[in-house]
């Protein structure tokens, strides 16, 4: 894979919302240079200190890159933001929350709860190996980036694509065992919230015990023991019922296999015998549909709660990646514009 023109928000997974850039870092006169960047009157360092952190992000991130592949991205990185400052491109800090809050509940309604602070910065360090701090710097850096190049080059990248009736089959016709539908169960739940007292927790669950029991004696029917008794989770299923989705073997890292193996045994209309633990709390779950796993066809919706079709689902992907393609095709012809007017010094591949 070729990876030396291209800037770094083009090289880094997407992180449940948009892509994530390294955080850029100014260096420090205390640490070899590794690289110096003039545009303008304006000039700024890189460090072997730079350098490495970056390759440990990437690394975190599952990319194993060479020096001289990250050197190249550092220097495009100065390239840009130098070029991008001099033509007043600038970032608000409400913009970069916005990203961040829209990460926030994205991850949220993955996880059926409100991520908090500590939990987000743990999933970035993890993922990413980023503080919050230098995430925040990322995305800035990566929104100053985006915006100079649409400044610059905006209406080469509204170039319109389209997908031919050829191409969906085709991708279909290579790709076809990668649509499948998986088994599932679609599950409603009595649910009181996890807590941090051990005291809170057993009182929780004894309740649910005894409506669990209730139910099963008909005193009350699961509907209305929801309405009555269930906490307010992300899902807001007191609004439907109880119902919270679809839910697979793949959720138990999420759920865990407690929750999974109760709920993948159950049948349409069962209520599971015991009160089920899970990361988020108790829960009384019920079964309300299931699906069989099946390959899917180009007519088939790409989950039983999606009016998405496969072939619309093929088509939209293939667009976008030929968007993405010409995002960073343009973006590598800008760049090697910007650094052939810059002054540059590197020297990790000796070259000026």
């Amino acid at each position: 894979m070729k990876l030396k023109k291209i800037v770094i928000f083009f090289l880094v997974s997407a992180f449940v919302f948009s892509l994530f850039a390294a955080p850029i870092s100014l260096g420090s006169s205390k640490t070899s240079i590794a690289a110096i960047v003039t545009v303008g009157n304006k000039t700024e360092r890189i460090t072997y200190a730079d350098l490495e952190a970056r390759k440990a992000q990437y690394a975190a991130s599952g990319n194993e890159m060479s020096d001289e592949e990250v050197i190249d991205v550092l220097i495009n990185d100065k390239v840009f933001l130098l070029n991008a400052a001099q033509d007043g491109i600038t970032v608000s800090d409400a913009q970069i929350n916005e990203q961040i809050n829209s990460a926030r509940y994205a991850l949220s309604q993955q996880a059926g709860k409100n991520v908090t602070d500590s939990e987000l910065e743990t999933l970035v360090q993890k993922q990413y190996g980023m503080t919050m701090s230098e995430l925040r710097e990322s995305l800035k850096n990566q929104k100053i980036l985006s915006e100079y190049l649409t400044l610059k080059k905006g209406d080469e990248l509204n170039k319109k694509f389209t997908a031919s009736e050829k191409e969906v089959e085709d991708f279909y016709k290579k790709n076809r065992t990668v649509f499948v539908s998986p088994e599932a169960v679609r599950i409603a739940h009595i649910f009181k919230e996890e807590s941090s007292s051990a005291s809170t927790n057993k009182s929780n669950k004894s309740s649910l015990e005894k409506i669990l029991s209730d139910i099963n004696k008909n005193r009350i029917t699961f509907e209305a023991a929801v309405q009555k008794y269930s906490d307010k989770d992300v899902a807001n299923s007191k609004a439907n019922g109880g119902v919270i989705g679809w839910v697979g073997y793949s959720y138990a890292d999420m759920m865990g296999d407690e929750f999974v193996d109760a709920a993948m045994s159950l049948a349409p209309g069962e209520v599971y015998s015991k009160v089920v633990h899970s990361p988020l709390g108790y829960h009384i779950i019920k079964c309300v549909a299931s699906t069989e796993q099946k390959f899917l066809t180009l007519s088939d919706t790409v989950s039983p709660e999606s009016t998405q079709t496969v072939k619309e689902y093929i088509r939209e992907n293939l667009v976008a990646q030929k968007q993405q393609e010409n995002f960073i095709e343009i973006a590598n012809s800008f760049v090697e514009q910007l650094r052939a007017k810059a002054k540059i010094t590197d020297n990790v591949t000796k070259k000026k």
